[in-house]
């Protein structure tokens, strides 16, 4: 979560390619990329170490800081910086803890776009594979051309991968920022503010017969665990969307391993 200045313009240089039938449905995952690699603290303070940041530290007003507690501890980099600035605003532990959940309820929220975002870009890819295979099948392509064009298509499916790998990596990043804050305001441990979701494992739907967009597997929802707080929300988001970007991208390598075996 360093400094980001030449992000957009890289990020769309990088992952937006009119030439990709399947551009359009690119475009979301990039904004999220863009959202999600923004700093948490205004003024680019990242990767600095912060120490020292107890009660009396955490606000310019020392009965403010006495509010928060002297047991908050101490934090490094982003954390701490991060912390310090909604400490600096808060008037006490309550609304402190309102305005760090405040933050994860927008990242939760940008997850469910990119998750949604992200079904539409793998059943794009879907299709492809099906369309080709199907004209591979019936003559219309030779194999030369099909060859080619499968190519092409993994090569997309790779660069969609590493545009996931970022959004993701970002979102676990700042979600550790917000559940290790909350943690300090407290006292406890990160683990106590993560409950459940930090030792959930979503599970995968079996993939459906057939192929195309249709056929992908998608996560269960029944052991989904309940979120009470926001920061529990985005952890859970964030795993499911991992579990089952891994999951669609397996069944979309086996579609495409299976194109020229028509």
């Amino acid at each position: 979560l360093a400094n980001q200045g030449c992000t957009t313009s890289k990020a769309r240089a990088t992952y937006i390619d009119s030439a990709d039938v399947c551009s359009q449905h690119r475009e979301p995952l990039v904004e999220s990329q863009e959202y999600f690699a923004r700093n948490l603290v205004a003024g680019g303070i990242g990767g600095a170490v912060i120490g020292g940041i107890a009660g009396a530290l955490l606000s310019k007003n020392r009965a403010k800081g006495a509010l928060i507690g002297a047991g908050v501890g101490a934090l490094a980099g982003v954390a701490g910086a991060y912390l310090k600035s909604k400490a600096d605003q808060a008037k006490d532990k309550k609304e402190l803890r309102a305005a760090i959940n405040t933050d994860a309820g927008k990242d939760n929220f940008q997850l469910n776009k990119f998750s949604d975002a992200l079904n539409r870009l793998n059943g794009c890819r879907a299709d492809q594979l099906a369309r080709l295979k199907a004209d591979f099948k019936a003559g219309r392509v030779k194999e030369p051309e099909a060859r080619k064009r499968l190519a092409d298509i993994r090569a997309a499916m790779a660069k969609d991968a590493d545009l996931v790998g970022e959004v993701l990596d970002d979102a676990e990043e700042r979600n550790h920022v917000y559940a290790d804050s909350a943690a300090k305001v407290d006292d406890v441990d990160r683990s106590i503010v993560l409950a459940k979701a930090e030792a959930y494992q979503p599970k995968v739907n079996r993939r459906p017969s057939g192929g195309g967009a249709k056929s992908l597997p998608r996560v269960q929802a029944k052991p989904r665990p309940k979120a009470n707080t926001a920061i529990q929300a985005a952890e859970i988001k964030r795993k499911e969307v991992k579990a089952e970007f891994e999951a669609q991208q397996q069944a979309l390598d086996d579609d495409a391993r299976d194109v020229l075996f028509a």
